[in-house]
């Protein structure tokens, strides 16, 4: 940019040494080519007015007088298409099964197992939760019991 803004400079130490080709700072050149990117956009906007504001039957002889090559210039060559059978139906078929046969298979099930698996052990200890504080100091004593058992055989 004409105005040395910091931002263009941000990179200058990684180029320390090393002989880089600088625009020239004459105003006479920052105007040509100023003048020449806004005439290039001017061009090709007077072009897109002329493109699409004419009558239809201009357009209709202007694509009749290219044949089949028209044809395949509008679909483009076929590419679509071809990316199409190639790379998107894959793709999908490939994101269709790692969604519905995956996905709801494994991971689902896993998430589900393990759903199933808490729900069993919890069923199995609630028991254990009764509301006695004398069972409660029970598990607690019983708890203490083994702790110190371990302890004294295993040694500290």
């Amino acid at each position: 940019t004409p105005f040395r803004l910091t931002l263009e400079h941000f990179l200058e130490p990684s180029f320390h040494g090393v002989d880089l080709a600088h625009p020239s700072d004459v105003l006479v050149t920052f105007l040509l080519l100023a003048a020449l990117s806004v005439g290039a956009g001017l061009a090709g906007a007077a072009v897109a007015v002329l493109a699409y504001n004419r009558p239809a039957e201009l357009w209709e002889k202007f694509e009749a007088s290219f044949g089949k090559v028209w044809g395949w210039w509008r679909n483009g060559y076929g590419v679509d298409d071809a990316y199409g059978a190639l790379v998107v139906a894959p793709g999908k078929k490939a994101a269709e099964t790692a969604a519905f046969r995956f996905d709801l298979g494994v991971i689902d099930g896993l998430v589900n197992g393990v759903g199933k698996a808490v729900r069993l052990l919890a069923a199995r200890l609630r028991p254990l939760q009764n509301g006695l504080v004398r069972s409660y100091g029970l598990l607690f004593t019983a708890g203490v019991v083994a702790v110190v058992t371990w302890i004294l055989v295993r040694g500290a």
